[in-house]
């Protein structure tokens, strides 16, 4: 999964990246210019799943992902409220970019992963805040 997006996909996860930052101005005290960052290539990962599987046209590749990578931000201090904050994100800065059909199954499969991600402990138990203090 290393290859590089589409040059399309630029502006998009720059949107994306900069409303959670918007949002979150948190972040920016917490984790600098280096979770700037992190946020650019997460999204970037995101995008390279999401082409994964609209290319097999499996959801659950995305599915896996999400709760593969909640695993890993969990225990640096991220919450699933922030993941899945980032991916509801993803709808609306797709809209009307990428072609109806690739536009609903992204967000068919976004869905699917919100709601694998909901359904974990860890989401049930924490306040909706972006990281653990």
């Amino acid at each position: 999964m290393n290859e590089r997006l589409p040059h399309y996909y630029e502006p998009i996860v720059q949107t994306i990246a900069q409303s959670i930052y918007r949002d979150f101005p948190s972040l920016v005290e917490r984790y600098g210019e280096k979770g700037w960052k992190h946020t650019l290539e997460d999204n970037e990962h995101h995008f390279r799943h999401l082409e994964a599987a609209y290319a097999i046209r499996d959801s659950q590749v995305f599915v896996d992902y999400a709760r593969w990578l909640n695993g890993i931000l969990t225990k640096h201090g991220m919450t699933t409220y922030l993941l899945i904050d980032n991916f509801e994100r993803i709808p609306a800065a797709i809209e009307k970019q990428l072609g109806q059909d690739k536009e609903q199954q992204f967000t068919n499969y976004i869905s699917a992963a919100i709601q694998a991600l909901k359904a974990t402990d860890e989401y049930g138990k924490k306040e909706r805040v972006p990281f653990q203090e």
